[in-house]
């Protein structure tokens, strides 16, 4: 069991910085890439369809279990060495336009069921009052699954929203599992001609009200 831990921190580590290589064309400077955190390493590389969204999640996951008990990893290891490593290992990368939905219909939010409640529950969380829009790719029909989600957050009024508030949220998905960037701006400090664009075409993802899901 420990040759089979220490084996798969080695893959773990040699995949990462594998990662890094890939990611270095996208930034302007190797040191920027070198700077990511480990879990923004994995959804940069989902962005880029380098891994997939699944990859990523599971990744991101395998971190927080690592991170909350090492002891809770040891006992599971030979279990997760599988499920972990396999599918970043031996799925073949996909051009974005592979990964595409085809036929999406406007307004229908390419968002997988369990990211959905995650981000619904963080909502509700910490911005309850707030209405949330999604729009950009994920709603064009233009997304993979490692594409940014775009959010815009309309507050009580249409008044601008507590930094704070902005804040806790945002870190709050920054430590969750979801695998991919989720990008939220306040309604009320975007320009008008953005408030055009994003009414064209937007979902709505929560409301003022929207209990959390268990």
């Amino acid at each position: 069991r420990s040759a089979c831990v220490k084996e798969f921190e080695l893959i773990e580590e040699q995949c990462i910085s594998l990662l890094r290589k890939r990611l270095r064309p996208y930034f302007a400077s190797n040191r920027e890439v070198e700077e990511l955190i480990v879990v923004n390493v994995f959804r940069h590389a989902a962005r880029r369809s380098l891994i997939s969204d699944d990859q990523s999640e599971r990744w991101i996951l395998y971190r927080q279990y690592r991170n909350n008990s090492a002891q809770t990893i040891t006992s599971t290891m030979p279990t997760m060495c599988w499920q972990f490593r396999r599918p970043l290992l031996t799925t073949p990368n996909c051009c974005p336009g592979c990964l595409r939905r085809s036929g999406m219909m406007a307004r229908q939010l390419d968002l997988k069921p369990r990211h959905r409640a995650q981000l619904e529950n963080l909502l509700r969380q910490h911005l309850p009052e707030v209405e949330v829009w999604a729009y950009g790719s994920r709603v064009k029909g233009e997304s993979h699954g490692g594409s940014d989600l775009d959010l815009v957050l309309r507050g009580p009024q249409l008044a601008p929203l507590p930094f704070k508030a902005l804040c806790d949220f945002q870190e709050a998905v920054q430590e969750s599992t979801i695998p991919f960037f989720v990008e939220a701006r306040d309604w009320a400090r975007l320009p008008e001609s953005f408030h055009r664009e994003i009414e064209r075409e937007y979902v709505v993802l929560a409301h003022p009200g929207l209990p959390a899901n268990p």
